[in-house]
């Protein structure tokens, strides 16, 4: 571990909410217990931290839900592959991910690519007031049907190129 973050640094959270970043989005997945809360909440209350858009996110819908009543001016995001919600194959129909949503008191979901997700799905979700990203965009394609579907935002490790060829389909 030494010799990797001898050759790519990374920062602690306190260190990188140091730097003059102002504006920036920055999306904090928070794992473990809510016991680290305490220590979360005293890093993100200090005055210099404003300057940044804070999103939280975690694959544990219970660690969102405690958060709500630490963390209410932040936007708690729901990392969720939506068939494990059913059998592990189908999505489940949109009005019991709403449903799901609402019980753990998330504000939005980034959802596993996945390519039966369409502009329908999402656009209920939204409807519904919640945020829409995915992530796991793993192909060219899989990420041409998540801007089709209209998420907000996805994360996938071949941006450039999956923009490039979006805007030569759509232009």
């Amino acid at each position: 571990l030494q010799d990797i973050k001898a050759v790519h640094p990374v920062p602690t959270l306190a260190e990188f909410l140091a730097l003059d970043l102002s504006g920036m989005r920055v999306q904090i997945e928070i794992k473990g217990k809510t016991d680290l809360f305490p220590k979360f909440k005293e890093l993100l209350d200090q005055e210099h931290v404003k300057k940044f858009d804070i999103t939280i996110s975690s694959f544990d819908a219970n660690l969102l839900k405690a958060a709500k009543d630490v963390f209410p001016n932040y936007q708690r995001i729901l990392l969720i592959d939506l068939t494990k919600l059913t059998d592990g194959n189908a999505l489940p129909p949109v009005e019991e991910t709403i449903k799901y949503l609402k019980q753990y008191s998330v504000t939005g979901i980034s959802v596993k690519s996945d390519i039966r997700i369409n502009k329908t799905y999402v656009n209920s979700l939204k409807e519904a007031g919640f945020n829409v990203v995915a992530g796991g965009v793993f192909t060219d394609d899989l990420g041409i049907a998540m801007a089709d579907a209209g998420v907000e935002a996805m994360t996938c490790n071949h941006a450039l190129k999956l923009r490039d060829k979006y805007l030569k389909l759509n232009s």
